[in-house]
């Protein structure tokens, strides 16, 4: 698509970042998605939003770049908030 933008979704498991991942798709951008899915809300719902999203969920883990299965605009990375060392690599 012409004038397609990549963009960085931070929490895109989340209820309002999955609402934008999936906007952001219909109108064509390339979206990376992170979030750290942690027990701070149900780490199944956010799976199953994953899903929504087009991740199988043995495709999600930290330190792990998954692609969509059929929309290969669209990648999620699980950031492992313990691991203080990879959240600031360069």
């Amino acid at each position: 698509m012409e004038g397609a933008k990549y963009v960085l979704v931070t929490g895109s498991a989340g209820f309002t970042g999955h609402h934008l991942v999936q906007a952001l798709q219909l109108l064509g951008h390339h979206v990376l998605g992170l979030d750290t899915i942690n027990g701070y809300y149900d780490p199944e719902l956010k799976y199953a939003r994953l899903a929504l999203q087009d991740f199988g969920r043995s495709s999600i883990g930290p330190h792990t770049l998954a692609r969509g299965v059929h929309a290969p605009a669209l990648s999620f990375n699980q950031l492992d908030s313990t691991d203080k060392a990879s959240c600031y690599a360069t």
